[in-house]
């Protein structure tokens, strides 16, 4: 009982920082005010007129759709999707022997990620007025499309092409206790409608979006509406389990030092 209850104090610990995240972001939207690319240089040429270029800087919640920077639009690697961002990752799946309650020996499936890459070239929100540079870097980029979810079963030699002909040529040992490898890829594609949180600047002598000092950055392809239902969700779930667990933690300790 002893032990149960400290698995479940540590469980509610866990929960009540869930609870404090899943608040301030919801705070974070609700007190960030909703301004558009026309906005953000009229303020940024007001903040240069003052105390000059560079000097610009609002945190605020923007809306627009993505485009490609100046670079044009990028090519997804494995899928080979056009894109602005992407991000890939390659698992394995394995065989391992465990032990189970009774100490029979039994060969359950392992999974562990053997490659991740994600794109760091800025693109763009745009929307009626203008359009500001989004830094990928540092965001929390929230439900990208999905584009590749597929299990390669055999030697990876065999395919070629992308992350998989990396691994081959030495990187990943293909050996008999591999099931397979797991490619998956999200993208954002160009046109695809954004929600924007984060500090908006003129650093780079052009307005953009970053992290900043002590606030969320992140680029979504859901709404606000949509992240703040989901926010008080996680917040009511993980109060009410910061308490349950709290109180049956605590009510184990108790029965297992007294008994």
């Amino acid at each position: 009982m002893l032990i149960g209850g400290i698995i479940a104090l540590a469980l509610a610990v866990g929960a009540y920082f869930l609870w404090r995240h899943q608040r301030g972001s919801l705070k974070e939207m609700t007190l960030a005010e909703t301004l558009t690319a026309g906005d953000l240089t009229s303020l940024a040429s007001a903040a240069a007129e003052a105390a000059g270029a560079g000097a610009f800087s609002h945190r605020c919640e923007l809306v627009g759709v993505a485009q490609a920077g100046p670079q044009g639009p990028a090519k997804a690697p494995e899928s080979g999707e056009e894109c602005v961002w992407y991000r890939t990752q390659v698992t394995e799946h394995y065989w391992e022997w465990d032990r189970d309650s009774d100490g029979d020996r039994r060969r359950v499936e392992r999974t562990r990620t053997i490659a991740e890459h994600e794109s760091e070239e800025a693109f763009v929100l745009e929307d009626d007025t203008g359009r500001v540079t989004l830094d990928p870097r540092d965001a929390d980029l929230d439900h990208p499309v999905k584009v590749l979810d597929r299990l390669d079963r055999d030697q990876p030699a065999s395919r070629g092409g992308g992350i998989l002909e990396t691994l081959a040529q030495g990187v990943f040992d293909w050996g008999d206790r591999t099931i397979g490898l797991e490619r998956e890829e999200w993208i954002v594609r160009p046109g695809q409608r954004l929600y924007v949180l984060g500090e908006a600047h003129d650093a780079a002598g052009a307005l953009g979006m970053r992290k900043g000092e002590g606030g969320r950055y992140v680029i979504s392809l859901r709404s606000e509406e949509d992240l703040k239902r989901s926010a008080g969700r996680w917040a009511t779930a993980s109060l009410v389990a910061t308490v349950v667990l709290g109180v049956a933690g605590l009510a184990l300790v108790v029965a297992g030092l007294v008994a």
